[in-house]
C-alpha cells in the first residue's frame, strides 16, 4: 500500500487511481471514497481506535502517522 510504503506523502485521488487501478476504464473519485471508506471500517473492527487516514481536504488522503 502507498500509504505504508510513504507515510509522510499525501496521495490525490488521482494519484490512487493511477497506482491502484489498471483498467482501461478508471473509477471515479466516488470509488475512490468508497473505498477509503471501507478501509477506515476495516481498521476500526480490527481494533484501531483512531483514524488512520487522513482526509485533506480538496486534495486527497495521507497515513495518520501519529495513530498510536
Amino acid at each position: 500500500m502507498n500509504f505504508l510504503r510513504n507515510p509522510h506523502t499525501t496521495f490525490s485521488k488521482h494519484d490512487l487511481i493511477e497506482r491502484l487501478w489498471s483498467f482501461d476504464e478508471t473509477p471515479s473519485d466516488a470509488v475512490i471514497k468508497t473505498h477509503i471508506k471501507g478501509l477506515r471500517h476495516k481498521l476500526q473492527t480490527a481494533g484501531c481506535h483512531n483514524d488512520l487516514i487522513s482526509t485533506i481536504y480538496g486534495f486527497g488522503y495521507k497515513l495518520n502517522v501519529d495513530f498510536c
